[in-house]
Parts: C-alpha cells; structure tokens; sequence
C-alpha cells in the first residue's frame, strides 16, 4: 500500500492537465463589474463632492451609506464613467440580488409586511 506522499510524488501534473488548460490567457474578466441602480446616486455624490480622491470618498460616513473602501469607491467610479450601470430589474432576474417589494415564489410569496 502507497502512502499519500508516494502517490503525491509519481503523479505527473503536467501530464494530468496539459489538454484542459487553456490555449490562450483571457485578455479581462469573464463578467465585468457594473454598479446598480440603487449604488449610482451614492456614486455620482461622491464624485461630484471628492473628484477622484478615493480615500475621502471612503472617510465620507454621510454619503457613502455602504461604507466602500477605497478601492471599492474606485471600481464603483470607474463603472459610472464607463455608464456599465445594471438596471434593477436586470438585477433581479439575474438573481445577484433580491427583490424585496415581490417574493417571486415559495411560502414568501403569499406572506404580507408582517411575515403572517
């Protein structure tokens, strides 16, 4: 019987995987960011109050509501810039996220504001 170190070492990777990997290296992402309706006015707020400087962006507790980090308020700028805003119903459909005002299925569907 083989000990998992003997198997580790006669295993070739090379050998395994060399048909799976891929021919070329994707140039960006699969699914680029895109910022959501809700997230465009804090965003525009923001830039309109700060320009480009980040870090008050995320030190301002007033306006930043979803208390982004830096580099998440320059994601989120960049996206409105580039206008790769997601509408909320292409939200909802996509189930990134939920839709609070109508259940779509299941017990939630027939519950009313006071979960009864």
């Amino acid at each position: 019987k083989k000990s998992v170190y003997e198997n580790l070492r006669n295993t070739d990777l090379k050998e395994m995987y060399e048909n799976k990997l891929p021919e070329k290296i994707p140039e960006g992402p699969k699914h680029p960011m895109k910022i959501g309706d809700d997230e465009v006015p804090v965003v525009k707020k923001l830039i309109e109050k700060h320009g480009k400087d980040y870090k008050a962006m995320a030190r301002n507790i007033k306006i930043n509501k979803f208390q982004w980090t830096p580099i998440e308020c320059k994601k989120r700028c960049f996206c409105f810039e580039a206008g790769m805003i997601r509408s909320e119903a292409a939200e909802v459909i996509s189930g990134y996220r939920q839709d609070m005002r109508k259940p779509l299925f299941g017990k939630a569907k027939a519950l009313n504001v006071f979960s009864h």
